[in-house]
């Protein structure tokens, strides 16, 4: 048995018993499954029945259970963290060291032949940067939590690879979530107008350059600078919340919070750029004390922050627990110190 195809949705193992050859096709998540019992010869007879009378090969054949996993699987998010990787404090290519480590995992990507999937995510690069990526994480409650874990499981995977001389130096996070929009650029652009800047006060520190806003096919990402532990949970709640906002809520509705910013394309992908200065200021410069132009009159970037927070926070309620809720209460408490929004002052 070999792997053609491998991803978090869709599995195509590719079976040969004596001169006969067939695929699998499975959903995702079955695939472990189906392999422990591939391996304790428990599919022996299915398997030699199937090479006695092999199905055609057709889309017609993948299984009802795999063309429907999309359809019927709840939302999810997931969450990519890339790393510098230096040797003796000088910037190398990943892509170069990457097919060296972690022998025996599955490469079967169809879109990246160095993805490798482990049990938590996948290890891949990124231009010359390493990258980790979790697996997708189902939007219910204790969805903050688990991803989190995931990074912190993913970082110490890579760690583990790599060779003792090698540095990891955070680089940066994405935060994809899932959603069914038709108009999914507009629906980006709207994103971005309300919530761009708080995530980026949210994620980015004061060297940082902005925010990047990908729409993609079924998701949208959002990119930003290097973050961990409370900081991350706090994006991570925030992200999901505010695109669920969106996805509910009319855009006569929303316009009332749009702030005036130059939304520019983005120039190596596709998508959005935000830049720090985006609003007619420098927003990591001012932090909280930046003036931003929202329709109805001037507000400061912290107040902005505090209604944006409130305002995604029934969303937040209804698809999270107590703890995906905390993390998001402690940044406007002051429980979490963020690089860009100091605690708010009551006068």
């Amino acid at each position: 048995m070999t792997p053609e195809v491998v991803t978090w949705d869709l599995c195509v193992l590719r079976v040969i018993i004596e001169s006969t050859s067939f695929v699998v096709c499975l959903p995702g998540h079955e695939y472990e499954q189906w392999l422990q019992g591939f391996d304790s010869g428990s599919l022996d007879e299915e398997l030699r029945r199937v090479a006695l009378a092999p199905p055609a090969r057709s889309l017609t054949s993948v299984p009802r259970s795999v063309r429907s996993a999309h359809r019927d699987r709840p939302p999810r998010m997931g969450v990519e963290h890339e790393y510098e990787v230096r040797l003796h404090g000088r910037p190398i290519d990943f892509r170069q060291l990457l097919p060296h480590l972690l022998a025996g995992h599955v490469r079967a990507d169809p879109a990246d032949a160095l993805a490798t999937r482990l049990p938590w995510g996948v290890v891949t690069a990124d231009g010359l940067e390493a990258e980790i990526a979790t697996a997708p994480v189902s939007i219910e409650p204790g969805f903050v939590c688990r991803a989190v874990e995931a990074t912190e499981t993913g970082w110490s995977a890579l760690r583990a690879a790599c060779p003792t001389d090698h540095e990891l130096i955070g680089f940066s996070t994405h935060i994809s979530v899932s959603w069914q929009p038709r108009r999914d650029d507009r629906l980006a652009r709207t994103w971005a107008r309300i919530f761009a800047p708080v995530m980026m006060m949210l994620l980015d520190r004061p060297t940082s350059p902005g925010l990047l806003v990908r729409p993609r096919p079924g998701r949208l990402e959002l990119c930003g600078e290097y973050c961990t532990g409370d900081q991350l949970a706090a994006a991570i709640g925030f992200a999901v919340a505010s695109v669920r906002t969106v996805e509910r809520t009319s855009r006569r509705t929303l316009r009332q919070w749009f702030v005036d910013m130059s939304l520019e394309p983005a120039k190596d992908r596709y998508g959005w750029y935000v830049d720090r200065a985006a609003f007619g200021t420098d927003l990591y410069s001012l932090g909280r004390r930046a003036p931003l132009n929202r329709r109805g009159g001037v507000v400061s970037a912290g107040q902005h922050f505090d209604e944006m927070i409130e305002l995604v926070g029934e969303d937040l309620t209804r698809i999270g627990d107590a703890d995906d809720v905390r993390a998001l209460e402690h940044v406007t408490s002051g429980g979490v110190l963020l690089p860009l929004c100091c605690p708010r002052v009551e006068t």
